[in-house]
């Protein structure tokens, strides 16, 4: 099995985010009655949107290592002279290049936030609208 190294940058924000959306499912008739169904619906759409763009970051993340592993053949984690090839160095760029992952936790804020409102204020519009 090859050594991970676990983004805890990543992590945190996944597990905790993941936590918050089993209590807004546990929690939902209690939070429906205290506020209206379309703004639990607008949480659930940030909260899920948030999950996704830090989950497929922290998959990526871990794709990547798993790519690059594979052409470690003695297992030591440090690439020798005969183990460096063109793929290995596509791999290793693969994994370096991670400005955009480490980022996710910042910019899955603000997309996860300009989605939720968009969702919140459609709706909100289309319910004036018909009333």
């Amino acid at each position: 099995m090859p050594n991970i190294d676990v983004s805890i940058h990543l992590l945190i924000p996944l597990v905790a985010f993941v936590i918050i959306l089993f209590f807004l499912l546990f929690k939902r008739k209690k939070l429906i009655l205290r506020k209206s169904k379309l703004f639990f619906h607008s949480i659930l759409i940030f909260v899920l949107v948030y999950l996704y763009v830090v989950g497929s970051s922290f998959y990526w993340d871990v794709q990547y290592q798993l790519d690059l592993m594979k052409y470690d053949l003695n297992g030591d984690g440090i690439f020798t002279p005969d183990e460096i090839n063109p793929n290995q160095k596509l791999a290793m760029q693969g994994l370096t290049n991670d400005l955009g992952r480490n980022l996710s936790v910042f910019t899955g804020l603000v997309f996860s936030l300009a989605l939720s409102t968009m969702f919140y204020w459609t709706f909100k519009v289309v319910a004036i609208h018909r009333s």
